[in-house]
């Protein structure tokens, strides 16, 4: 797992670029991160805190995600 800080927001297309292909899961609170390619958003809606999981991209990574974290979060496609 990486942890990919918002003051990296800058760095993280060249990085995505990098782990394309293997086994990492990202993790970010970069606003649009699961739209650019990321797997894990944590974000604030609300004064509450979200979770958007990029499907697409823990696919494309050979991970896979249990069903009870499924019911939790947000799953979008893309990116």
């Amino acid at each position: 797992m990486l942890f990919i800080n918002a003051d990296e927001k800058a760095s993280w297309q060249k990085l995505h670029s990098s782990l394309l292909g293997k086994n990492i899961l990202t993790v970010s609170d970069i606003h649009g991160f699961t739209s650019s390619g990321g797997m894990i958003e944590f974000s604030r809606k609300n004064d509450r805190i979200t979770v958007l999981l990029n499907q697409d991209a823990i696919n494309a990574a050979k991970l896979s995600v249990q069903s009870r974290l499924l019911k939790l979060v947000t799953v979008v496609r893309g990116g």
